[in-house]
């Protein structure tokens, strides 16, 4: 029960009263909905449970849908979700970029058929390296 208490040591006595109003309105939410008789009897811990997962899930969705955060964490919010995110296939990139398994005297200019491999190795390769590269993986 602990995980789940507001109950924080601060010494900035505005978060110590936004934490006890946190407290307070999960304890009225609580006798509310035990009040209905429709809605089915949860022990206090449950029901807190379900409130923030209830609470949590719009903002993870959206956050979800963010394809700038690192892909651990869309994994791990996804997992949380129930929901799969799918691995981005290598693509061809646009603007002129260095192979980043040539050597610096071989490429001296960039070139434009550069593939982005960063499910492999999360560098930018020509295609030869990226065929080895998925022959290896």
């Amino acid at each position: 029960m602990s995980v789940y208490s507001t109950n924080r040591r601060t010494r900035r006595w505005p978060l110590a009263i936004f934490y006890q109003l946190i407290k307070i309105s999960m304890v009225n939410v609580k006798v509310i909905w035990s009040a209905h008789p429709g809605n089915p009897q949860q022990n206090r811990l449950d029901f807190i449970k379900n409130l923030a997962r209830q609470l949590v899930e719009p903002h993870l969705k959206t956050r979800l849908a963010n394809l700038r955060l690192p892909r651990m964490l869309r994994y791990s919010m996804a997992s949380i979700l129930g929901q799969y995110v799918p691995h981005n296939p290598p693509e061809l990139l646009d603007k002129q970029v260095r192979c980043g398994k040539c050597p610096r005297k071989q490429t001296r200019r960039p070139e434009r058929n550069v593939i982005n491999v960063t499910s492999l190795c999360a560098k930018s390769v020509v295609e030869r390296y990226a065929k080895i590269l998925s022959a290896i993986k």
